[in-house]
């Protein structure tokens, strides 16, 4: 008979983090993705379990082990933040504040963890700068990442003593912190973004079976720059890279941008999530949006972090770091549209997958943009028609 656990009974709210996986000593449960290519815990083992509960405790939805935080700001410290390094600024999704804090824990003898994608197993994944240069880790994908083991890793690395920097969605952050059973570590530092929510690997996936030349790729990046091609932090574009061709796909052409931005492709625990409002993060990051509102003559498409401080211990860090960068601090007032409680609407999340489950997902998404597509690429295309008019016109 298979043990009756607790973390089998918020299918709506788990957020697949693995971390009842990993904390499993008896080795009794593995992470299968569902139907709709979203991770959950499954009962491998029945037979081996001991009903310890171990995999309840850890559980950062069953325990709700967010740190509470009312009138966070109050107590944060809040700054824009560009970095001077023009290469760092122009591989960064928004002003390089990842890669700010990552430069540091590695020139400490450190390792950084964060999530990058797996072409061999054709997946978004949690690794370390130990495998993989710290270039791997920058960028922006917006779909579900397999923790991948990697809490375990983590730990012994604390334990040894080494500088670690954990960087992930608040959930994934959530997840580690209980994970370690709430205990700190001087030597650990972590950081969340603000996050939109996360379609599934598998949507991902079968997205690139339609994009001939692309069905298989090396790389991926949803906010990639290029400020050669005059491609620059305010151009959203979806960029793959395989066997060395590159092709960029400007969100508005892209059916999976525009499902991701619509929220109708994202995990069910993404539609009522406020962890970002409550998080258990040393830092949290993201593009400094609220630039267009508060200082305009600031955004020069380059790119601008928001970096929100939590702890005292980055605190004091950031003071040694902001010179790295232009650094201004700002009000929670410049911030607040960000951090705004997140209810986004179920019923056309429900109807998608309907009809994903029905005629697929390409067939689905094609339908669903085909006149937002036709219209950008009328638009698009409306100045080189221009120019060919008035050439004929000569």
């Amino acid at each position: 008979m298979e043990p009756e656990l607790r973390i089998f009974q918020i299918h709506d709210k788990c957020t697949g983090c693995g971390a009842c996986v990993m904390a499993c000593q008896h080795d009794c449960l593995d992470l299968q993705s569902d139907n709709e290519g979203f991770l959950y815990p499954q009962m491998a083992h029945a037979d081996k379990c001991v009903q310890c509960r171990l995999c309840e405790n850890v559980c950062h939805v069953l325990k709700n082990r967010y740190m509470p935080r009312p009138q966070w700001w109050e107590k944060s410290a809040v700054f824009m933040f560009w970095h001077k390094d023009a290469c760092i600024l122009e591989n960064s999704t928004s002003g390089g504040a990842f890669t700010l804090f990552a430069n540091y824990i590695q020139a400490m003898e450190g390792v950084v963890f964060a999530s990058k994608y797996n072409r061999q197993k054709a997946r978004l994944e949690f690794d370390c700068t130990d495998r993989h240069q710290l270039s791997m880790f920058r960028g922006s994908r917006y779909f579900e990442s397999n923790t991948n083991n990697i809490f375990p890793e983590v730990k012994k690395q604390l334990n040894a003593g080494r500088h670690v920097l954990f960087c992930g969605t608040p959930c994934h952050v959530s997840s580690l912190k209980s994970y370690l059973m709430g205990r700190e570590y001087n030597n650990l530092i972590t950081m969340d973004f603000i996050c939109h929510g996360v379609p599934s690997n598998k949507y991902f996936s079968e997205y690139l079976s339609g994009i001939r030349g692309f069905e298989k790729i090396d790389n991926v990046n949803f906010r990639k720059k290029d400020f050669s091609r005059n491609i620059g932090w305010n151009d959203l574009n979806l960029y793959l890279v395989r066997d060395g061709r590159i092709k960029y796909m400007p969100a508005p052409s892209s059916s999976f941008y525009q499902g991701f931005l619509e929220n109708i492709l994202l995990r069910k625990s993404c539609y009522q999530c406020n962890i970002i409002n409550n998080t258990a993060a040393d830092i949290t990051i993201g593009d400094f949006w609220g630039i267009k509102y508060y200082k305009p003559e600031l955004d020069n498409n380059r790119g601008i972090s928001l970096i929100i401080l939590h702890s005292d211990k980055v605190k004091e860090l950031f003071r040694s770091l902001k010179d790295k960068g232009h650094t201004e601090p700002l009000p929670y007032s410049a911030i607040e549209y960000a951090f705004r409680p997140r209810q986004y609407p179920v019923v056309p999340r429900e109807e998608a997958m309907t009809r994903i489950r029905r005629k697929g997902l390409n067939k689905f998404l094609s339908r669903k943009y085909l006149f937002s597509k036709m219209k950008y690429n009328i638009g698009s295309s409306f100045p080189i028609l221009l120019k060919i008019y008035k050439w004929i016109k000569k």
